[in-house]
């Protein structure tokens, strides 16, 4: 299967190179904190995981490459490796309203309050659908 260059281009290599970004900064912030300030074992709640991280750029992979449902799948699996982020269900409700699936993004928007009850963002969109 031969690939046009813009497809790599626009969509696989801005990928890639977001994932190599997201891969310094989480070493970035882990090498600037002092040692005591770093969680002990076990301590999950500052730190992002590692496997939330790639389901989630797999998810914006399979959207860019216009595979919607395969996406949202990945981004509920980095969801169950992170549930606490606001950020990934919110990219999640999003990518419902991009699909039309409306009442799945409300389901999602709403768990965002619930975990940030001043989510601007949330709040607005949730505006837009009644």
């Amino acid at each position: 299967m031969i690939f046009r260059a813009t497809f790599w281009s626009h969509k696989i290599i801005p990928a890639i190179f977001l994932i190599m970004l997201i891969d310094a900064a989480m070493l970035r912030s882990v090498i600037a904190q002092p040692k005591e300030e770093i969680p002990p074992e076990g301590e999950m709640s500052q730190t992002i995981s590692e496997d939330a991280v790639l389901r989630f750029m797999r998810g914006v992979i399979l959207t860019e490459a216009g595979k919607l449902d395969n996406a949202i799948v990945e981004l509920k699996m980095a969801i169950l490796f992170d549930e606490k982020s606001v950020y990934l269900k919110l990219y999640l409700a999003r990518m419902y309203m991009s699909g039309g699936y409306k009442n799945n993004a409300r389901i999602w928007l709403e768990k965002v309050l619930q975990t940030d009850p001043r989510n601007e963002e949330a709040l607005a969109i949730l505006r837009e659908l009644q």
